[in-house]
C-alpha cells in the first residue's frame, strides 16, 4: 500500500497503542516489512478473516446484535480512546457525530453571523463554546434555533452541550458527521485511513465530482423520479470536464444541470444533462426557462421520455403554453406543486400501512448491470454509444437494496419539512379520488399479507442498513410471487393524479 510510507507519527503510534489496549486484546495482528503494523487487510484475505471472526466474537460477548452494520457498531462500542488521528496529516478527531456539515456552518454563520471555516474542523461543542464567549446567552439562544433543538431562556452553556449531546450527537444527526468513518474489518481499527480533514482528497471515491453524483443519485430516489437512474448519475461522473457554459457562454469547469429538473417530476435521463457553471447553476436552481422547454421539446421529438409519469399529463397539456421565461418560471412553480400533491400522496400510503403497494413503481432492476460509454464528450455530457453489461455484484445488489430505502425513507423527510412554501393543491375532485383510492386500499386483497408483513417489518427496522437488505427482500420475495399488483389501487392512484392536473390546468387557464 503505497500511501504507508507517508504515515504521520501521531498515526504510528496509535497504532501501536491501539494493539496493548484490553479492549483490542486478542486481535489478530501481523507486521509489514517496515515493522509497522498491518493497518489493511482484504477482508477475503487469511488475516481478514481472522479479523472478521474475532469482531464475531466481540459483539457475541457483548450482547451485540450481527445484523446490520454490526461490525460498525461493536467498533464504536469498544473504542478505547473515541478518537483517531488521520494517517496521512495526523489530525486528531473523534469518531463521534460531533462536526458539523457544510450545510450546518453555512447557517451558523447566516444566523449568528460567525465567519467559522468548515475546513477547520473544529467540533459541536468548540463552537459552542466560541459562540458563548463571543455572543453569550444571545448567542446560544441563536445557535439552538439554527440547531432547531429545544433551549429554555435563561439556561446557560452546560446546559445546551448536554441537549446537543443528547439531541444531535448521539443520535447522529445528518446535521454533524463523525471525524472518522467505520470501514470495518479491512482496518485495524474499524476505521477509514483518512479522517475527515483528508478524505476529500485521498479516498478517490469521495472526490468532488464523485459526490456530487452520489448526491444527485440520490436526489433522484428522493423524488421517486423515472429514468434510467443508474446511467444518468454515471454520465454525470464521466462527462464532467471544463466546457462552455450553456447559459453564460464562458469556459469553465462544467457541472451536469438537469435541464428538466427531478425535482419538478422530470425524469432522470442520461441524456437530459446541459454544462453550466457552478455560478449559472446556482443561479438557476430547480427553475424552468424557455431556452429549456424548448430542448425538452426537442428531446422529446427525438423519442426521449422527458417527465415522470406522475407528471405527464400536466406536461403534455401546458408544454406549448410557455413562451416566455416568466412563463417558465411560472411553469415551474406548477410542477413544483404538482409533485407536491404526488410525494403527499405516497406518504399517506406508505403511513398508512399499504407501502407494498408503491412498491411496483420502483425499478431496482435497472442496477444489475454495469454501465460502459463509448465516445465520450467531456464537459458536455454526451457520448456516442452505451453499453450494459449485465452482473450481479454484491455493489449492485447493495445499491437496488439502497435504492429502495432511500425512496421510502425521502417520504417522511419531505412530509417532515414545512417550510417548503408551497400552495398546495386542492380541489373537491382529489377529496373524492382520494376517499376512493383510501377505499380501494381497504379492499384490496391481491397482495399477500405475508409480504405485507415482511415489508412492514422491513419498515419499522431502525438499522438504515439493514433496513436497505430487508427492503431488498421483500421486492426480491414479491417478484418471487410474480410481481402481484392490485390494478384497482393503481388507477385510483392515477385517477388521484388526474384530479391534480385537472386543478392545476384550470389555475394556469383561468
Amino acid at each position: 500500500m503505497a500511501k504507508e510510507r507517508n504515515w504521520h507519527t501521531n498515526f504510528v503510534s496509535y497504532c501501536e497503542d491501539l494493539i496493548k489496549t484490553a479492549q483490542f486484546e486478542g486481535f489478530p495482528v501481523s507486521r509489514n516489512k517496515d515493522g509497522r503494523i498491518g493497518w489493511v487487510k482484504a477482508k477475503g484475505s487469511k488475516e481478514g478473516k481472522l479479523r472478521t471472526d474475532w469482531w464475531k466474537f466481540k459483539a457475541a460477548s457483548l450482547g451485540l446484535p450481527t445484523t446490520g452494520k454490526w461490525i460498525s457498531d461493536v467498533v464504536k462500542y469498544i473504542h478505547p480512546f473515541s478518537k483517531k488521528p488521520c494517517q496521512v496529516c495526523g489530525k486528531v478527531l473523534s469518531i463521534r457525530y460531533e462536526y458539523p456539515t457544510k450545510t450546518t456552518i453555512k447557517s451558523i454563520n447566516k444566523h449568528l453571523r460567525t465567519e467559522f471555516d468548515y475546513n477547520e474542523f473544529k467540533s459541536i461543542y468548540e463552537i459552542t463554546q466560541i459562540v458563548y464567549s463571543d455572543h453569550g446567552q444571545d448567542g446560544l439562544q441563536s445557535l439552538a434555533k439554527c440547531l432547531k433543538i429545544p433551549f429554555e431562556h435563561g439556561s446557560g452553556l452546560e446546559e445546551i452541550v448536554q441537549i446537543i449531546k443528547d439531541e444531535l450527537v448521539s443520535q447522529e444527526s445528518r446535521k454533524f458527521s463523525p471525524g472518522a468513518m467505520s470501514n470495518a474489518p479491512d482496518r485495524l481499527d474499524g476505521y477509514h485511513t483518512y479522517n475527515i480533514c483528508c478524505r476529500s482528497k485521498e479516498d478517490t471515491g469521495r472526490h468532488a465530482e464523485n459526490m456530487g453524483t452520489y448526491n444527485q443519485d440520490r436526489r433522484a430516489y428522493e423524488q421517486w423520479a423515472d429514468g434510467d437512474l443508474k446511467i444518468a448519475s454515471k454520465m454525470m461522473r464521466v462527462g464532467a470536464g471544463d466546457g462552455t457554459c450553456a447559459m453564460c457562454g464562458e469556459w469553465k469547469k462544467m457541472t451536469a444541470d438537469h435541464i428538466g429538473p427531478i425535482s419538478l417530476g422530470f425524469a432522470h435521463r442520461h441524456d437530459g444533462f446541459q454544462p453550466l457553471c457552478s455560478s449559472c447553476q446556482g443561479g438557476k436552481r430547480d427553475r424552468l426557462f424557455k431556452q429549456d422547454i424548448e430542448l425538452l421539446l426537442e428531446g422529446e421529438s427525438q423519442g426521449a421520455h422527458v417527465i415522470s409519469s406522475h407528471a405527464q399529463g400536466l406536461w403534455d397539456c401546458l408544454k406549448k403554453d410557455v413562451k416566455t421565461d416568466e412563463e417558465g418560471e411560472r411553469f415551474s412553480k406548477t410542477l413544483k406543486r404538482n409533485q407536491w400533491a404526488f410525494l403527499t400522496l405516497l406518504h399517506q400510503i406508505y403511513s398508512g400501512g399499504f407501502g407494498m403497494h408503491l412498491l411496483p413503481l420502483l425499478n431496482p432492476e435497472q442496477f444489475f448491470f454495469d454501465v460502459e460509454f463509448k465516445g465520450v464528450k467531456p464537459g458536455l455530457y454526451q457520448c456516442d454509444s452505451i453499453r450494459t453489461i449485465p452482473g450481479n455484484k454484491d455493489q449492485y445488489t447493495n445499491n437496488a437494496g439502497r435504492y429502495i430505502r432511500i425512496s421510502f425513507d425521502a417520504l417522511d423527510e419531505y412530509m417532515s419539512k414545512h417550510n417548503r412554501r408551497i400552495i398546495p393543491v386542492q380541489s373537491q375532485e382529489m377529496e373524492d379520488a382520494f376517499t376512493q383510492l383510501a377505499r380501494t386500499l381497504k379492499q384490496s386483497n391481491e397482495i399477500p399479507r405475508e409480504l405485507t408483513e415482511q415489508f412492514q417489518r422491513a419498515k419499522a427496522e431502525k438499522d438504515k442498513d439493514h433496513r436497505s437488505v430487508l427492503m431488498l427482500g421483500v421486492w426480491t420475495k414479491w417478484t418471487e410471487f410474480g410481481s402481484p399488483v392490485d390494478e384497482n389501487v393503481r388507477e385510483a392512484i392515477f385517477n388521484f393524479m388526474h384530479a391534480v392536473w385537472d386543478q392545476l390546468i384550470k389555475e394556469w387557464r383561468p
